[in-house]
């Protein structure tokens, strides 16, 4: 994928059924050189999973639920233009997310779907425990 090359990039896409129905969408994460974290939603996990299975064939790939592993903060722009739009987030919102979680635990991203989506965190439920990202909701993340 030359769209997700390093640690950080990220990609939004989905996965279609062979008539071309969507089964479901998710947000690629590049965690490191040979892992990819897949965020999606929990109501498309088990239809995922299973259609993940069908098209893995011999491919030396391995589908981990981390669950339990990863925590997902999303910062969403809180100001609001004239025309009820939301402003797109500045660019030291995702300086402050990254200060908050220094060193290689955080994965820290503009949001692939869109700037007026802000930015979200990846962070290891270890490292939640210790840090506390303000104004942010929390949400789990899959693999």
């Amino acid at each position: 994928m030359k769209h997700v090359a390093r640690r950080g990039d990220a990609l939004y896409g989905g996965f279609l059924s062979t008539k071309g129905r969507v089964v479901g969408d998710c947000t690629v994460l590049q965690l490191a050189d040979d892992a990819f974290l897949l965020d999606y939603d929990e109501g498309v996990a088990d239809a995922l999973a299973k259609h993940w299975k069908r098209y893995k064939l011999r491919m030396k790939l391995k589908i981990e639920d981390k669950t339990d592993a990863f925590a997902l903060y999303a910062s969403v722009p809180a100001a609001v233009d004239d025309a009820h739009a939301a402003l797109p987030p500045s660019a030291s919102a995702l300086d402050e997310l990254r200060a908050l979680n220094p060193g290689d635990k955080a994965v820290v991203y503009a949001d692939p779907r869109g700037e007026h989506f802000g930015v979200r965190a990846v962070v290891p439920i270890d490292a939640t425990r210790k840090n506390k990202l303000l104004g942010s909701s929390e949400r789990r993340a899959s693999v």
